[in-house]
């Protein structure tokens, strides 16, 4: 071999031998775990979103710890605590594939997918990526377009419902003309499974239940609420982007079956949602303004404020409300017809001459006839399902030969709109004496607030302290609401249900001079009556006889139990003003030892004006009478005003 040959053989082997060894040292830098400065990984262990995607808040210490509860969500045994515990365990896991993860036995990368994309992409992971099936054919099957945020109005018969409640719809891009009908529900709940529990509303207070997200067809969601509960519906759609709305979904495939203590005030169905959107849009940072009390009604204010809603707000009134406006449509004959055929379909009797009603009327007898179905939760019998039959036929056949007009939609204030939850108010009053007064409420409506975006008329306080300043060196608690629920449901053709009420305070008695501070239980069922003359003026009348106890701090002298009947009425007038007044005749055959029972008489009215929607000026006069007596025990008047925040 020539030398120049043989030089060039040597060069030849020798490069191969070096891409032979260059290529051994990649393959080992790809099977090695890659390293990555401490500083790097306290930058993103302390970064918003990796706290947001674990749900890590501070606690009163100021030291870190995840609200999720479930073991499964954690890569590390400390990662419900330690950030960059977490963090290291779960690029280590991303690269070893071990743990696998929950029922389906997935790769941490499949479990946690969104994890893994912002990890990769901020660390700049060169990890092979795992293929995912289940995950994949999950989001088809969703097909998510956009997402609304969909709010429910107040049930009272549910406790963790008397605020009502929030969840979110995923859009599926194969909807045509909102048919609804392949959206998904993100519904997040208590698990409760000791219904009718007498402690279920204070083991809700507590934290006694845990919470978990779960997915199901929207139309499922809206027959619960719209049809079997009567709750209207209102929908906001968000304005996300496409990746915004791709990481959302990546992060509720993450939450799986993980679960998290439920509060009724505080962590509830609002406040995860609204950590569901914080992934979508990080840089809203929504739950931190309710650190102590979650009302669905102002997550959707704080929601709006950072995103503004996007295009219109759907509304959709529940099966109730739509038959309560078709009635009120009806000629005064056609609603004594209603009244009588009504009561045939709520004793399940029959109707022989369903051909001889009119057209107006059969729609609103078959949507009657579907209201009291769900009303007793029970399916049609064979009788109910022929008379179905026969109203169905009937209104085909008279729908066709006559020109329907259809009437516009009234829509009530949005719930958005209404005023916040929280209020105090600064009052003068003079009584015996003068004084000035100061009121706290912690949560959520009174009689005496404006109804735009509320139930109308309708009482849910929670913690109401009034303190009273009658000199500069005499300051005393006046007033102490624990809890005051009022729910007034006028009687119509469609509602024959009681009104009611329950009120427990502390609250000053003036038998004596000394004023004690005395503990009282109100409980109190009736009729109410409402009349609309005009569209911006509402009126209501009621009567309810009650039940009062009352624990004195001299028990001897004055404890007392009594019969009474609470009457009155208020009225919500062009938006901005609203008058009260109510009238309590209470009577204690039992008072404490006295030899005689005595009669009280309590009268109380209010005004209420409001400049703008967070604003309230008032006016409130009090008398409080021995009737038995003939003597006046207490009477003041104040004016003040009030801020809703």
């Amino acid at each position: 071999m020539r030398p120049k040959q043989l030089i060039s053989f040597h060069i030849t082997q020798q490069a191969l031998h070096l891409l032979r060894v260059l290529g051994f040292v990649g393959i080992l830098a790809q099977a090695a775990p890659q390293l990555h400065s401490e500083d790097q990984l306290q930058e993103v262990s302390n970064s918003r979103y990796w706290h947001v995607l674990l749900h890590y808040k501070k606690t009163f210490w100021s030291s870190l710890k995840s609200e999720a509860d479930t073991s499964d969500f954690f890569l590390s045994p400390k990662g419900k605590v330690d950030a960059l515990a977490e963090l290291r365990a779960s690029i280590q896991a991303f690269e070893t594939g071990t743990p696998l993860i929950g029922p389906l036995k997935q790769h941490p990368q499949c479990a946690f997918p969104e994890r893994y994309r912002y990890l990769k992409e901020t660390l700049g992971l060169s990890i092979q990526q795992i293929a995912c099936p289940e995950f994949e054919e999950w989001k088809s099957k969703l097909e998510a377009q956009s997402v609304s945020l969909i709010f429910a109005s107040a049930y009272l018969k549910n406790p963790a419902s008397l605020f009502g409640h929030t969840f979110l719809k995923i859009n599926s891009a194969r909807n045509q003309k909102r048919s609804e009908l392949l959206d998904y529900g993100v519904n997040y709940s208590a698990l409760t499974p000791d219904q009718g529990d007498p402690f279920l509303p204070i083991k809700g207070l507590l934290g006694f239940y845990e919470g978990r997200f779960s997915l199901l067809p929207y139309y499922q969601k809206l027959n619960e609420y719209v049809d079997s509960e009567s709750r209207d519906i209102w929908e906001y759609e968000i304005p996300l982007s496409t990746l915004q709305v791709s990481r959302l979904l990546a992060h509720l495939w993450e939450l799986g079956a993980t679960s998290f203590d439920y509060y009724f005030l505080h962590e509830n169905c609002s406040y995860q949602i609204l950590a569901l959107l914080e992934v979508a849009e990080p840089s809203w940072n929504l739950q931190a303004e309710f650190s102590r009390v979650t009302i669905p009604s102002d997550t959707l204010k704080a929601l709006n404020q950072v995103s503004a809603f996007k295009g219109q707000i759907h509304y959709r009134p529940s099966l109730h409300t739509q038959l309560k406006k078709s009635i009120s449509h009806l000629s005064q004959q056609q609603k004594e017809m209603f009244a009588f055929y009504s009561q045939k379909i709520t004793q399940g009797e029959s109707i022989d001459n369903v051909n001889e009603l009119s057209a107006e009327l059969l729609p609103i007898l078959l949507s009657f006839q579907k209201y009291k179905m769900y009303q007793r939760k029970s399916e049609l019998n064979t009788q109910e399902k022929q008379l179905q039959h026969q109203l169905l036929t009937q209104i085909a056949q008279k729908t066709a030969n006559s020109s329907s007009q259809s009437t516009e939609e009234e829509k009530p204030f949005s719930p958005e709109k209404g005023h916040k939850s929280s209020y105090s108010s600064y009052s003068i009053g003079k009584d015996a004496s003068l004084y000035s007064e100061i009121k706290y409420r912690g949560t959520y409506h009174s009689m005496m607030d404006s109804d735009l975006g509320f139930t109308p008329f309708s009482e849910i306080i929670l913690i109401e302290p009034t303190i009273r300043i009658q000199s500069p060196t005499s300051l005393r608690l006046e007033k102490m609401q624990f809890v005051s629920i009022r729910s007034f449901t006028p009687r119509t053709l469609l509602d024959q249900e009681v009104s009611w009420r329950l009120q427990t305070q502390l609250r000053r008695t003036y038998e004596a001079s000394e004023h004690w501070l005395a503990f009282e239980n109100q409980l109190a069922g009736g009729w109410s009556f409402a009349y609309r003359p005009q569209n911006n003026i509402h009126l209501i009348g009621f009567i309810m006889p009650q039940i009062a106890y009352l624990i004195h701090p001299t028990w001897r002298a004055y404890s007392r139990l009594g019969v009474g009947l609470s009457f009155g009425g208020y009225a919500q007038i062009f938006e901005v003003l609203k008058l009260g007044i109510e009238i309590t005749p209470q009577h204690y055959p039992i008072l404490g030892n006295a030899k005689l029972p005595q009669t009280y008489w309590s009268e109380v009215f209010e005004l209420s004006y409001f400049p703008s929607t967070n604003t309230r000026f008032f006016m409130e006069s009090n008398l409080i009478q021995n009737h038995s007596l003939s003597k006046v025990l207490y009477g003041s008047h104040k004016l003040g005003l009030g801020l809703y925040f």
